[in-house]
Formats: structure tokens, sequence, C-alpha cells
């Protein structure tokens, strides 16, 4: 067996004591070598190497090293079967496993067999023992987290004896595992004595026989539960219940339960735990509370008010039998039921003045006398005059009672004198402006009424019709951005001084005719959105804004009808002529079939698809056996039957569908289309129609094929034994960096940086394989042309001029690396270039973008065999790749400079394969 000390003096021992300690594992002598020399230079581990496995399973003291690295492939034993018997035989040492394979199903295995880290030794020497190195500190602090983690299960150990409400806990096969202090003294057992029981014997010190407790009924259905605890609710995680306890020391005592169900880090239940919470003096306390509103209930039943009682959140808590007289609602409808329910039911009339008496209430301040219309369960109506005093507790409000007194009989006058008044608005309509300005300002007393359209793009209110002091007035306007407009949706009437031109600040001859109160609400369209507004003003207080404001939001919508018909009516019109111009553009060709007739009936647009003409078909409908027979390719029959079986039994109703077949044209040539369509069904559920649209991908599928032969193409070069060879010039590199630290002669130093410079070129060569190979891998994307112009790396030196407009290219994703090679190309080879300018424009529906600079420019003989690959001073690889690149998507590139005055590549981007930010979007 060879020594742990393979290559080293080392005796084994850490003289430091804080080094971590690392095996290696590995056949290659030469590797060991080097890597050792690496971890150890950096005076953090103490490294031994080991040639085989099996020396390293028969060597006594591996348990002892913090971390374990093996190659994966070794004679007699490889990494994977080196892995699993450490697991087995020495537990969880960490394990990074060295590789120069990526298959993924050896990468899959490994983590299977619990190996912390898999590293590939193909990359470079620095990177891969940078690597290396953090992931070995990374796995030993992963394991002493692990060591960290049981002891502090001793620590939540004495965290559940400190807990104060009696706790215990059992697995899951219903044996104590944990019997807190709380629960030693409320039943006088201790630890000792209870830990290890089963067989329900927990329960003896709470009932004196064996029972199932809560614990054990987790799972069971709530009637079962029913039996043993009452007032039992779930939460997502946990369950409790109210019960007596009839034996703890000898008393009986009124407890809270709660459980929940303990799980492991792999999500496996493992057990549950138990807190019993003596709550006897809370009961007491709670009957008290019932006897007191036992009394106050005595009270508010014989009153005929409305009598609520609310809580903190302003829900009601208490609702008088009277409310059913009054409402229509027995009072458990009612209790419960939050402020918001209240607000869009019972108080849906006066929402505005219901949120700002309850925002009164909740600042500690008395609501008197509020008048209010109430909304019975039918939809008839009540009035009220509301009378609201907070509930405090140590100045916070705790609830609110609050009345409320019928005064019906009192509005009825007022009622009528509405009706009255909407039988004029009803008969004036909406349909003009000028009629419901002068209806308001006659029968409100209004001294100025606006009715305005809300422009969007600038916030601003150009007003439709304005009524002020007996003239009609246009020339106004007036911009509600910002807290005006807040004041005109939201706020109600109000009669402070100078409100007005608080609230319209920028309207200076509102304050000018001094007027003091308003009343704004807005008008909205048929989707809820605010479109308007309507403003009535007044120079004196009103008497009821109530009423005033139920007239206004009746006539508003009457007003708004008249702002959106217009613009619905436009829209529309746009709407119809974008979508036959976006047909056309998209050749759609639309049909229905109309399955009781059997007749398929098609647009003009299918006789261009088809290669076909309306008089070859006798018209522009046919049966489906026809259009099958002729049309649809045979070996597609059955893809298009399936789909038109699963769109009819489709149950949800606005299932659409989608797919791809051949079809034959009249003259003989095979293409591909996309078919979408839909199913109609009468009321009966029996399929009578299908709608639907074809479109022609023909030139889809053919990009597609070609980009698939392209990919296998390229990955030929995956055949090169890119791994091998990337190993060996790893280990000249490492050989390389190790004689540089020895040397002391310059000569030398110079040479061995010349040999690594050219060692590190050969790298680079090699890697670029690994780059062709995935060229083409992925599906072609709309690219920026302005994200991809590399900008930043530009030198100071050089002054890159960009003029491009807002274009995108459908290429592949590696479309940044041909003008990353472009630049590199220009600096390299131009000599002396200190400007480079980018452009694009339109040159027959081709895009043509242009890279140029004002280097040495490119001889006419090598304009062609630039793009080779191995030619030119370096590989050539660079615009080997950039035309590679283009070319996946049909995209062009070739040098047309002129030498001696700098290289001009233009790069030709065929129509389809370019969009301007508009037509993309």
């Amino acid at each position: 067996m060879t020594s742990p000390d393979f290559y080293s003096s080392s005796t084994g021992q850490d003289p430091g004591g804080d080094l971590i300690s690392v095996l290696l594992v590995d056949d290659d002598e030469s590797f060991l070598f080097i890597t050792r020399r690496y971890l150890e230079n950096t005076k953090e581990f103490r490294v031994d190497t080991l040639t085989t496995p099996l020396d390293a399973l028969n060597y006594s003291n591996i348990s002892g090293y913090d971390a374990i690295v093996s190659d994966y492939y070794m004679p007699g034993m490889d990494g994977i079967a080196f892995l699993k018997t450490i697991r087995e035989q020495y537990g969880d040492i960490p394990f990074i496993l060295f590789t120069v394979r990526s298959r993924e199903e050896v990468l899959i295995e490994a983590i299977n067999s619990g190996a912390d880290f898999y590293i590939q030794k193909s990359i470079s020497m620095d990177a891969l023992f940078t690597e290396l190195i953090h992931k070995i500190k990374l796995a030993v602090a992963r394991k002493n987290e692990r060591i960290s983690l049981q002891d502090s299960k001793k620590f939540l150990t004495d965290i559940l004896d400190f807990l104060p409400d009696a706790t215990f806990a059992i697995d899951r096969y219903g044996y104590v595992t944990v019997w807190n202090r709380a629960i030693e003294e409320m039943t006088g057992l201790s630890a000792q004595e209870m830990v290890g029981k089963g067989n329900y014997e927990y329960s003896i010190p709470f009932y004196g026989t064996n029972r199932p407790l809560l614990i054990d009924l987790i799972d069971s259905a709530d009637e079962i539960i029913a039996q043993y605890y009452s007032i039992v609710y779930r939460t997502e995680t946990t369950l409790t219940a109210e019960t007596n306890l009839s034996h703890p020391k000898g008393n009986q005592i009124s407890a809270l339960v709660k459980v929940s169900r303990l799980y492991n880090q792999a999500g496996e239940i493992i057990g549950a735990i138990e807190s019993i919470r003596d709550i006897s003096e809370m009961k007491k306390t709670e009957q008290k509370l019932r006897e007191s509103e036992e009394r106050f209930r005595g009270m508010t039943e014989r009153s005929s008010d409305l009598i609520f009682i609310l809580d903190e959140k302003m829900s009601a808590a208490y609702v008088s039998p009277s409310v059913y007289i009054h409402l229509g609602y027995q009072p458990d409808e009612l209790i419960g039921k939050s402020m918001d329910f209240a607000a869009e039911t019972i108080f849906s009339k006066n929402y505005l003045e219901f949120m700002q008496a309850v925002e009164l209430t909740m600042q500690g301040k008395p609501v008197e006398n509020m008048d209010m219309i109430l909304c019975r369960k039918d939809g008839s109506l009540m009035y009220v005059s509301v009378y609201v005093v907070p509930i405090t507790e140590n100045g916070n409000v705790m609830g609110a009672q609050a009345s409320m007194r019928d005064i019906t009989e009192r509005r009825k006058t007022e009622l009528a004198t509405r009706a009255l008044m909407m039988s004029v608005v009803e008969t004036t309509g909406a349909n003009s402006l000028r009629i419901i300005t002068e209806t308001i300002s006659s029968w409100l007393g209004a001294d100025c009424v606006v009715i305005g359209e809300l422009i969007q793009e600038n916030e601003t209110v150009h007003v439709l019709s304005m009524f002020l002091d007996g003239n009609n007035s246009s020339d106004f306007s007036y911009d509600f951005r910002g807290t005006p407009c807040e004041q005109v949706t939201k706020t109600g009437f109000s009669l402070y001084p100078d409100d007005v031109a608080c609230t319209f600040p920028r309207c200076k001859f509102l304050s000018e005719m001094r007027f003091r109160g308003y009343i704004g609400t807005p008008l909205h369209d048929s989707s809820g959105n605010i479109i308007g507004i309507l403003c009535v003003l007044f120079r004196n207080p009103l008497e009821n804004s109530l009423y005033v404001r139920q007239v206004l939001e009746i006539i508003a919508a009457k007003a708004a009808a008249d702002i959106e018909r217009s613009h619905i009516e436009d829209t529309l019109r746009d709407s119809r002529e974008r979508l036959f111009e976006a047909m056309d553009l998209a050749q759609l060709v639309n049909w229905e079939y109309d399955i009781d007739k059997d007749l398929f009936t098609f647009d003009d647009r299918f006789y261009a698809m088809y290669g076909t003409s309306v008089d070859q078909e006798g018209g522009m409908f046919m049966s489906s056996g026809t259009y099958a027979r002729e049309f649809v390719h045979p070996g597609d029959f059955d893809v298009v039957a399936k789909e038109i079986e699963k769109a009819i039994t489709a149950q949800d109703p606005n299932y659409v569908s989608r797919l791809e077949h051949r079809i034959i044209r009249r003259d003989g040539e095979i293409r591909h289309i996309t078919v979408r369509f839909s199913i109609i069904k009468d009321a009966e559920g029996r399929t009578i129609k299908t709608r639907g649209a074809n479109q022609d991908i023909t030139d889809r599928k053919r990009a597609e094929e070609a980009l698939r032969q392209a990919n296998k193409r390229l990955n030929l070069l995956s055949s090169i034994t890119r791994h091998d060879i990337l190993n060996a010039v790893s280990l000249i590199l490492g050989y390389l960096e190790l004689e540089e630290m020895d040397y002391s002669d310059s000569d030398l130093l110079k040479y061995n940086h010349l040999m690594k410079n050219a060692t590190k070129e050969i790298q680079h060569q090699i890697e670029f394989t690994r780059l062709y190979e995935d060229l083409g891998s992925h599906d072609p994307v709309w690219i920026n042309l302005r994200s991809v112009i590399p900008k930043p790396l530009v030198s100071t030196s050089v002054t890159l001029v960009s003029d491009l407009d807002h274009y995108f290219i459908y290429a592949d994703s590696m479309l940044e690396k041909v003008f990353h090679n472009l630049l590199d190309n220009s600096i390299r080879h131009g000599q002396h270039v200190t400007e480079i300018r980018v452009s694009a424009r339109i040159i027959d529906d081709d895009l043509m973008v242009t890279w140029e600079d004002n280097g040495i420019g490119v001889a006419d003989q090598y304009k062609e065999q630039i793009f080779d690959r191995g030619f030119g001073e370096n590989t050539g690889l660079g615009m080997f790749l950039a035309r590679e690149i283009l070319s996946l998507t049909g995209i062009s590139i070739h040098e047309t400079g002129k030498q001696g005055t700098g290289a001009r590549f233009e790069i030709r981007v065929p129509e389809g394969g370019w969009k301007s930010k508009t037509t993309l979007e």
C-alpha cells in the first residue's frame, strides 16, 4: 500500500492545529503533486495523498480527515464506488469528486450517492484550484453546522423546560419524548417518570384513565374530536380546543389545548406536540361579562331604535332584535360582519358619509344627528338619524355603540319633491348637456354647474358644458392632477370658508366669485373608469347635501353616457380597420364549418394558400369530406381527427384548439399550416358549428429544419477528445507555475512566461470547440441591435459612433459575440484605428448593418479568406465564428472596405428577420 505521505515529508500531523486536513486520492501522480503544492501554499491546508481508493480504505486514520478529494476514473475502484464505501463505513466525511467527464448520469449518481460537490478538471488550472479550495471550505463548514445542530437540540430542550404552558411531545408511535417542567408542576409527575410512556398513559394524570388526548386526535374528523373537546378550530398547522381536566393534582381546571405535528428536515412527520394552558380564571371573567351583556340586552330588546355594538374593527358584535322590523335582517345575519359589508349593503346609499362617521368614531369622537339612508334587505329604503358613541379604554378606541332612529315620515315630503324633479331629468334625457346644467341649476339653486371630460394624456379637465349665473361658457379648463382630483372624486359637500379656493387653487375666478362650498362626483364609463367630473358650486350653504348628492349621482350617469358613446364608436371603427389589416398581413384564411349542412365556407384568401381558384372549386364552400380528401395530407388525418375530438369533448366553453399539419395544394406542393379553431354549441350542448383560421408556416418549418441540420454539423466537433487534451494542458500549466515559484534567473523566468502564454493559447483554442459546440443549440430570439454593440469594451483611444434606430434582429442568442469579434478584428488588425462607426439602413426591404473603421483595411484577395477557419495571424476563429452565428438565421456578412482607408463589414438581414420597435410591439 502506498503511504499517505506520497510526494511529501509531512508526518500526517497538523502542527498548527487549525489547518484543514485533506486526503487526495488520484491515480495521476503528477496531478497529485501539483494539487498538493497548490493547497499547501495557501497555508490553510494539510494534505496527504494516495493513488488508489483501496489504499485509502485500508488506511487506519481515514476517519480523521476533514475532507476527501477523489478522482472519478481510477483502476480497481472508481470514485463513485469509493464514495459509497466511505458513506457506509465512515458516515458524513465531506467528499468532493474530480472528473474530466461531464456526463449527466455520472454527476447525478455522484450527488445521489452523497457527494458534497463535483469539479471538472477541464477548466484552467488557476480556476480549477480556486474552485477546489472554495468547495473544500464550504463542505467542511457544512459538516460543522450539522455538528452545531446536534448541540442545539439540548438547547431547544432547555427552552421547552422554561415555557410557561404545560407542554409534552410524542413520537410517531405514541411514546412520550418531551415532558417539560410546567407539565411536571401541573400533573405532579416528573419527566423521568413519563418519557417513554405510550398507550395513552400520558392521559392518566388528566382524566384518571387511558384515553386519547387532543394530540392523538389531530388527524380525526371534527365530529370525533367533539366527543372529547369543545370549541374546536383548526389552522393549516395547528388544532386548538377547550376542555375540562378533572385530575391535575386532584383539581378540576378549564384548559385551552393546542397541538401541532412535528417534522424532520425531509418534511416527514416524526411526532406531535401539545401545550395545555389553564384558563379557569379567564372563564370566570367571561361568565361575568355574559351576565352583564344579558342585562344590556334586556334594555336594548325593549327599544324600538336600531342599536349596534361594534368591536375595535367596527364589526357588529351585537345587533338589537328591532333590526328585523326595520331592515328585514335577523341579528345573526349581521353579527360579525365587517365594516366593508355594512358599507356595501346597508349604507351603500351613503357610502361616503358612513366612512366619515367611522373615521370620526375611530378617532374617539362622537357622531350626533347624522341623517342617512339605509337599504333594507329587500332593497327598499328607510331614513334614520344616527348617533354613535365611541367605547374607549386607556385612551384607545375599543369599539362603539350606535343607535339609529327612524325618520322616514319626515322625509316623505322631500322624496315627493325629488320624484318630481327626477321626472323632469328623465324627460330631458342625457342628449343635451345644456339642459342638464340648466336643470341642476334651477332645481338645486346651484350658482355654478360644470360638466367636464378628463383628457387622460395630461389629466386635464376640458369643460364640455358650464352654466354660470344663467350664462353658458366653454372657455374653461382645469388641471386635476394630485390632491384636487382626489378632492373632486372622493370628498363630499363642505361648507368651510374658502374651501373651493383651497380645492381649486389654480382656478382664480372661482375664488374671485366667492364660492364657499361644492359637491363633486366623478363621471364613470361602463368599465368604471373616471372620464370626467360633474361639479356643482354654491355661494351659500345647503340644508340637505345628502339629497343633492343623490340627484347628482343619477344625472352624472346620464352625462357620462354622452361622453362615452362617441369614444366607443371611434374605438370600434379603428379596431375593425386594424383587424382587417392584421389579417391581410398575417395571410390568415378564415373559415366556418356548418355540421348540419356539412359545408366549409372560406374567405377569398383560401385560394392563394391552397393553389386553387373559385372557378376551380365551384364556389366558396365545400363538404368536409372533399376538403379532407383533396387537401389534408394523408399522413396527418389522425392528428386532425384527434384534435377535433378533443375540442368537441372539452369542458371549457372557451377552449381554443391549436394544431399544425400538412396540406397538399392543387399544384401538388406539400406545405405546413397552423390551425386555430373553436367549437360552437347550442343550448343543449350539441356541436353545431366550428370556426377557425389557417396560416401557412412552411417557411418557418424550413427554417427550423435548416437550424437542426446546422446544429448537427456543428456538433461534429464534439468528437474531439477535448477533455483529455485540456487535462494534459492543465498539467503543463501546473508544472510551469511550480517552476516559476522556484526560478530566480530572469532569463529562465522570461522563457517560462513565454511557454505559459503559448500553452494558454492552446488551451483557449481547444476551449473554442466547446463554444462552437453550443452554437445553434437554442432557438433564435428577437434581439435589440443597440444592446449588442460593445461600447463598454472600447478603449479611450478609440471613438465608437453608433447611428442606430430601434431595430430588432431575429438571430442566435450568441449575436453579441459577432460584434465583440468585429471590435477585436478592428483593434487587432487595424493597427492605428481611432474611430469605429456602426450604422443601419433599409435596402430593398432588407436591413443593412454596417461596421466601419479607419484602420489599414483588408486586401482584396483576403476579403473572403478572413472568414475561413484557421486563416490569419492568429487562428481566424473570430470572423469564422461570426459568419457561422449569423448564417443560422439566414444573415450574411461580407467585407466591402477599401484597402488603406479602413475595413467595412456589411451584415445583411433579410426581410422578415428584422423589425423596428414599433412593428415588434
